[in-house]
């Protein structure tokens, strides 16, 4: 009796953790849905399924609960939002959440399934950190890291951490705390100074805030690895602080101004010292935040650096060759914008870890001009939000097309996915929302009948009158055909009071090249 006993105890155990180990890899969606929709968190299953060519997930009702098979975390979340968006008519923006409990759970009798061969699904800008984010806490980033897993983000930009790597990196290189602060730029900054455009302004950062962004992104890292979500860091590309050259017989390559700012100097990725000092970061980098990192960012010579005297081939070798040293396999992800990332730069790169931003897609075609980057992976991106201005943007129906176009054309063998990289993002949510579902659709998408689910969930109720408002947008402010544009027309109430205005922002316009009077009876 106790032999039999002893054995149904060690049963009872191995069973238990299976069970455990079958669960954990829907745990922190499992969480998502008890934040987001809890009214759903009791009728609901996850279970796993083979991983075939990308994520899929299939929904069906068993039992009177929603079962979601997927093959991850991520594909698991999206299984929920299409059964929340398509079923429920619920919705989650960054413009208000409609997410009110359903009277009776919509039944879906036979298994629906949606799978996508796009591997990645990338979100945020350096300047959504600063024109957004600069002072996001937790909740915030709780709030943002779920709307982000719902609609199938699996690589998400993390860069307001780097200023604990940064001090500690120097401090190894015997810099004093005065000097370390005079580099490191205030919270609302970050994002130019890693582009490597300024230094040091807007700050000093206080310590408290340096740990206290280290420890944010600490948590952050946790909760994205429970959703699928992988980390794109900030790499070393070779920017160091403006005075090196002055502690250094390094080769370095001073970068002069960016607009009124003097920027960072870059260090020869081909000098001997380049391997030392990125060496250090990688390790403090590894330190703070894991060695299960995966993808680095970093563009030398970001608008308008100098490369004088610089091998681009070599340099552009020698920072991955770095890269690869201290965090093997990973992938270096570059910005496709203006003349980045510059040919003679990937010339010498070993593609397999490389990634493009195609970043401006909406009005850009550089994938193909320049032949799938040179033979190399990418993915098709938008801005569509410059500065967070306020306004209504988005060619919704060239995302669509050009994205099938990317994925079917000559050059798909390199299309690897899409992204949303605006600069600010508390606007537009339709355009997000698209962009990232369209690599869940195999067909092309008519956005005139897309629109149609969207507005349904959004609203939770569709009228005549909200359906007609939403098709005369599509051919006035949200059409395609409006021309060159960065982000929305700018509304001159929002300007400073002044006796001539040609623009609210630097680099804004008054223009508005829609047909406005149609999206004014839109509006009305």
């Amino acid at each position: 009796m106790k032999i039999l006993k002893h054995s149904l105890a060690i049963l009872f155990v191995l069973l238990c953790t299976a069970a455990h180990t079958y669960a954990a890899p829907f745990d922190g969606v499992r969480e998502l849905v008890s934040r987001r929709a809890p009214w759903l968190g009791k009728h609901i299953q996850f279970k796993a399924m083979p991983s075939s060519d990308g994520d899929c997930f299939t929904l069906q009702t068993v039992n009177k609960k929603l079962l979601v098979q997927a093959t991850g975390a991520n594909a698991a979340a999206v299984g929920v939002n299409w059964y929340l968006k398509y079923y429920c008519h619920r919705s989650m923006s960054h413009l208000g959440d409609q997410l009110a409990p359903v009277t009776e759970l919509p039944v879906i009798d036979q298994p629906v399934t949606v799978k996508t061969s796009s591997i990645y699904r990338y979100a945020l800008n350096y300047c959504t950190f600063n024109y957004t984010m600069s002072f996001y806490d937790w909740d915030d980033w709780q709030w943002e890291l779920d709307w982000m897993a719902l609609n199938g983000v699996n690589l998400m930009l993390v860069a307001n951490g780097s200023e604990a790597v940064w001090q500690n990196t120097l401090r190894r290189m015997n810099y004093s705390e005065k000097e370390i602060a005079d580099f490191i730029t205030g919270p609302a900054y970050n994002a130019w100074w890693l582009m490597g455009n300024i230094e040091g302004w807007g700050g000093p950062m206080p310590q408290s805030q340096i740990d206290s962004r280290k420890k944010l992104v600490q948590k952050m890292l946790k909760r994205m690895k429970s959703l699928g979500i992988e980390p794109l860091m900030p790499g070393f590309y070779g920017m160091v602080p403006s005075n090196l050259k002055n502690k250094s017989k390094a080769h370095i390559i001073p970068q002069g101004t960016w607009g009124a700012f003097t920027r960072s100097d870059i260090l020869d990725p081909t000098d001997p010292e380049f391997d030392r000092i990125a060496g250090i970061f990688y390790e403090e980098t590894r330190r703070l935040y894991g060695s299960d990192i995966r993808f680095f960012s970093g563009d030398p010579f970001h608008e308008g650096g100098a490369t004088d005297g610089v091998a681009l081939g070599d340099a552009g070798r020698a920072i991955q060759k770095t890269m690869q040293k201290y965090f093997p396999e990973s992938v270096w992800v570059l910005q496709g914008w203006q003349d980045n990332s510059k040919p003679g730069l990937l010339e010498k790169l070993d593609k397999r870890y490389v990634l493009v931003q195609e970043l401006f897609g909406e009005n850009t075609n550089n994938w193909e001009t320049r032949k799938g980057y040179e033979g190399t992976p990418f993915i098709w991106a938008t801005v569509t939000n410059f500065g967070e201005r306020p306004g209504i943007n988005g060619k919704l129906q060239r995302f669509a097309d050009e994205v099938h176009r990317a994925s079917n054309g000559e050059y798909a063998s390199y299309m690897k996915g899409v992204g949303i990289l605006p600069e600010g993002i508390n606007n537009n949510p339709v355009t997000y929302e698209l962009l990232l579902e369209l690599v869940w659709h195999k067909d092309r998408v008519d956005v005139d009948q897309w629109v149609e689910s969207y507005i349904t969930a959004r609203y939770g109720r569709i009228t005549d009158d909200i359906r007609t408002a939403w098709k005369m947008m599509l051919k006035s402010i949200y059409s395609s055909e409006v021309g060159y544009q960065e982000g929305p027309p700018e509304n001159i109430l929002c300007a400073r009071p002044a006796l001539e205005l040609k623009s609210v922002s630097s680099w804004g316009r008054l223009a508005k090249k829609y047909d406005t009077e149609l999206y004014r009876k839109a509006a009305l």
